[in-house]
């Protein structure tokens, strides 16, 4: 990514309180379908491990799609491969921490682009004005 890249943050999104957890995203506008609603840039960690985090932390940090390069020892060794091996926690700027999970119904995908080193969010399907925007974190946790 060049260092004067510039990107999206749709005009009709604002961030209040939720009636899902604290605060959330919405929009002021009807989003439709596969519209871009935000693109934000990502911090790395030096040392990229979980376990560096406290579980509130740990709850709001992406987890960033990279592969270790000793995971064919560990596959050989143990038959699978641990989420450490295939990720780790990175900080999403924009509003990219404050979407709220939906396990069940989430109306925005995430896109994660690890060559541009950016997070895309878009409208899953047509979110109605004043409607709460969420993504689903992992489909096998709900809080």
């Amino acid at each position: 990514m060049s260092d004067d890249t510039r990107l999206f943050l749709n005009p009709k999104i604002y961030v209040a309180d939720s009636k899902l957890h604290g605060r959330g995203v919405f929009t002021s506008e009807d989003l439709l379908p596969d519209e871009i609603i935000e693109q934000s840039h990502v911090i790395h960690p030096v040392n990229k491990s979980a376990n560096n985090l406290d579980d509130t932390y740990r709850k709001y940090f992406f987890a960033w799609p990279f592969l270790n390069k000793n995971w064919k020892d560990y596959v050989n060794e143990y038959g699978f491969l641990p989420a450490n091996l295939i990720s780790y926690p990175a900080c999403v700027l924009g509003f990219g921490m404050i979407y709220n999970h939906d396990r069940k119904s989430p109306n925005a995908t995430v896109n994660i682009n690890t060559e541009e080193n950016f997070v895309e969010f878009r409208a899953a399907r047509k979110i109605l004005s004043g409607e709460e925007i969420t993504i689903c974190y992992n489909k096998n946790i709900d809080f």
